[in-house]
């Protein structure tokens, strides 16, 4: 696990100036239901990822408490 979150860090600091364009074109656009999408993407994620073990996502933005 620590392997692939190692991995998942190097590719997205290598692809760091494509990720901030496709985010800042995202801001421009927002889905009328971007709420509840990402609230289906928390729960997907949050199922299977123990935050007691990582904890990375908590250093940049808190978790979401319903």
């Amino acid at each position: 696990m620590e392997e692939k979150l190692r991995f998942i860090k190097e590719q997205s600091q290598n692809k760091s100036a494509e990720n901030k364009k496709f985010f800042r074109k995202l801001k421009q656009k927002p889905p009328k239901n971007l709420d509840s999408i990402m609230q289906d993407l928390h729960e997907e994620v949050f199922a299977y990822t123990d935050c007691l073990k990582c904890a990375n996502c908590c250093k940049t933005t808190g978790p979401l408490f319903t």
